[in-house]
């Protein structure tokens, strides 16, 4: 069994904690409600399933309360981050498992490549992908124009504005088959 081990949350050092085992706890302290002051236990707390089936909880602290995303605040604390990656990927896919053996940081493009690979995500191709710069009409077009001999790759790709290597591969079938 692998032993827990609780850090301080940067900027609520001394108000909460999270475990490598990606459970959050509140220190005891004193808290007020209007001109009472009251004593709050420490406690673990409860994390809940949101819309797209990732954990949150959320802090509260001077009156004011803010979601955390679990699988964030497990990296930030734990694994480092020497290249700035941007997203934290779930390496088994289990939204909801946010041991610390079980997150990375990587690209949003790693996070999307891990996501079709493990199953999660269908690879999106054609005009339906975000990266298309082409509809379908336009590749029949451009195969059309190529294979009738009037216009070279290279006018092609300044007609289109995309690469002539993007031409050639459009025109062998390589891409957009």
């Amino acid at each position: 069994m692998e032993k827990e081990i609780w850090k301080d949350i940067p900027n609520y050092e001394g108000i909460y904690q999270v475990s490598n085992l990606g459970k959050f706890k509140s220190y005891e302290r004193i808290v007020f409600f209007g001109k009472t002051k009251t004593k709050r236990k420490s406690k673990i707390l409860n994390l809940r399933e949101g819309i797209q089936g990732y954990l949150y909880t959320v802090f509260s602290v001077d009156k004011k309360r803010k979601t955390i995303k679990p699988h964030r605040i497990v990296a930030e604390v734990f694994i480092p981050n020497p290249e700035n990656k941007p997203c934290v990927n779930h390496i088994n896919g289990i939204k909801t498992d946010n041991k610390l053996e079980n997150l990375e940081w990587v690209t949003y493009k790693e996070n999307i490549d891990h996501a079709v690979k493990i199953g999660l995500k269908k690879g999106v191709r054609g005009e339906k992908s975000h990266y298309a710069k082409l509809k379908k009409t336009d590749i029949d077009k451009i195969r059309d124009i190529y294979s009738k001999g009037n216009y070279s790759q290279k006018k092609l790709a300044e007609m289109f504005n995309i690469s002539q290597a993007q031409i050639s591969r459009i025109c062998q079938k390589k891409n957009w088959k």
